[in-house]
């Protein structure tokens, strides 16, 4: 809704008052590998981008048809929606139900609507980048979602996840990336990374990691503000995506603690408003503790619907205040891999053993024009 946008940063360390004396220093990380464009790594991997390889030397393209099924079959160009039949009598999730598979955009209006994704692709990294059956599904699902959120990039080959958009984009799509740092207290770090289609949304910084106070997050979230591009760009909706993957040893502490972190994003981005926090929480709407108690919280993915490839979990959400980010569109889901591409258990479970959650918003801000119409600072 309502906002200002604002210049980023004055440096690379920043503090903020948070409640009665609190610090958190908010890290700005301005020179990560792919925050600007693919050029950046174009030279290195030129030659390595034009193809996946795979493991008998011959090469295949990125939507080659898996476990020997048809191209059609497995890449239908129209998702069907569904509804999952879910009544909705709890207070995590009050919105209409529609959850389902995920819906691309409705048909008579395809431009006025986002639709929004967060997927963990489960330790993706060299060994899944050298599997052409499992990136051509990764390739597919990415390219129905005009901003992606992945967590658990786990490589020290930092050309994954260009090669990754590189695949996306042999079919003459415009997406990019942002990639923030590694993170993490053991020697398997993992980076947060947001894929988005440069045709819809620009991005308008650079990214920043907010850290807690107290350093109870095993991986601070990575927060990067984005605009839908729409005829007149002061009236796109702007957004704060918050990628975050709990740890699955600590998720009470870690969980509580995301109620800190989400309360200093609106200090950290004073002349913004619409905060979304998504990722793999490793926890349901029920177990989300002091995080259940922040104003006006609205979890799209409710408790009873599993995110996780074997039907039990869940796991995963896309969290947000319902009065602020009224450009929600009620529409919301859960990408069943199985069900769609006709997979076996065991073979989804080679994808990922999170499935993709979604939720659909406007391109539009739901601002005063006053507000609204405020220089952006970031150019």
């Amino acid at each position: 809704m309502a906002k200002r946008t604002y210049p980023l940063g004055m440096g690379l360390f920043r503090t903020y008052p948070a409640g009665a004396g609190l610090l958190v220093v908010i890290t700005t990380v301005l020179g990560w590998l792919g925050c600007d464009s693919l050029s950046q790594v174009a030279d290195r991997t030129a030659e390595m981008l034009k193809q996946v390889p795979t493991t008998n030397g011959t090469t295949v393209a990125p939507n080659a048809a898996p476990w020997g099924t048809s191209a059609q079959q497995q890449y239908p160009t129209q998702v069907p929606a569904q509804n999952a039949g879910y009544q909705n009598q709890n207070p995590y999730n009050p919105a209409p139900t529609n959850a389902g598979v995920l819906v691309n955009t409705p048909v008579n209006q395809p431009e006025a609507f986002i639709s929004i994704g967060s997927f963990n692709i489960q330790i993706f990294g060299v060994d899944k980048m050298s599997e052409p059956n499992v990136m051509g599904y990764l390739v597919d699902i990415a390219q129905k979602f005009d901003i992606l959120a992945i967590q658990e990039v786990r490589a020290t080959d930092e050309t994954i996840i260009p090669r990754f958009v590189q695949m996306i984009n042999q079919a003459g799509l415009h997406y990019n990336f942002v990639i923030g740092p590694r993170q993490g207290r053991t020697t398997s770090t993992e980076q947060y990374a947001f894929i988005y289609n440069e045709q819809k949304i620009e991005r308008l910084d650079r990214g920043m990691i907010v850290t807690h106070p107290n350093k109870l997050l095993h991986r601070d979230p990575l927060c990067t503000t984005f605009r839908c591009l729409t005829s007149d760009p002061r009236s796109g909706f702007t957004f704060t995506l918050m990628n975050i993957h709990t740890d699955p040893d600590d998720v009470a502490i870690e969980v509580d603690a995301l109620a800190d972190v989400f309360q200093l994003a609106h200090q950290s981005f004073p002349y913004e408003d619409d905060f979304i926090l998504l990722g793999d929480f490793n926890a349901s709407p029920r177990q989300f503790g002091r995080l259940a108690q922040v104003t006006n919280l609205f979890a799209a993915i409710p408790p009873d619907m599993t995110t996780n490839t074997a039907r039990t979990k869940c796991y995963d959400n896309i969290v947000f205040d319902r009065l602020a980010t009224s450009e929600f569109q009620g529409k919301y889901g859960v990408f069943d891999l199985a069900s769609f591409y006709q997979l076996k258990p065991e073979q989804a479970r080679l994808i990922s053993d999170h499935q993709p959650v979604w939720g659909l918003f406007s391109v539009y801000e739901r601002s005063q024009p006053a507000l609204a119409a405020q220089p952006t600072g970031f150019r």
